[in-house]
């Protein structure tokens, strides 16, 4: 979505540039052949920004196409998930990991302990 906005912006600054310089052709306050090459330089740059623009809004709605798909073939297990219960289901697993092993405990005491002396680096 930012990169359409963006390609939108270069869509849009490129064509009041243009008109600024049409206003210059018509007033000949320049030289002509400059402006009109400056007049299709930004026309070219126009037609880029659009093409660009039409790439960027097609991808996004493959994208969005994509992941409605996905959504629909796998709505099953995507139903059953929950972010907030799966972090509490590690967190007790982890409790009870240390509860139940020694090994765990012993190694867990001594990083409270090291980290409760004070560093002595001189």
């Amino acid at each position: 979505m930012f990169k359409a906005l963006d390609n939108e912006s270069l869509i849009f600054l490129p064509h009041s540039d243009a008109e600024l310089q049409r206003k210059r052709l018509a007033k000949g306050r320049q030289d002509p052949r400059f402006l009109q090459a400056r007049l299709r330089q930004i026309e070219l740059e126009i037609d880029d920004a659009a093409r660009a623009l039409r790439r960027a809004q097609s991808q996004v709605q493959a994208a969005r196409d994509q992941l409605a798909a996905l959504e629909d073939r796998h709505w099953a297990v995507l139903s059953l998930f929950s972010a907030d219960r799966a972090q509490e289901e590690i967190v007790d697993a982890f409790r009870e990991l240390e509860d139940q092993e020694p090994a765990v405990r012993y190694s867990r005491s001594r990083e409270e302990k090291q980290s409760d002396q004070p560093s002595n680096q001189t």
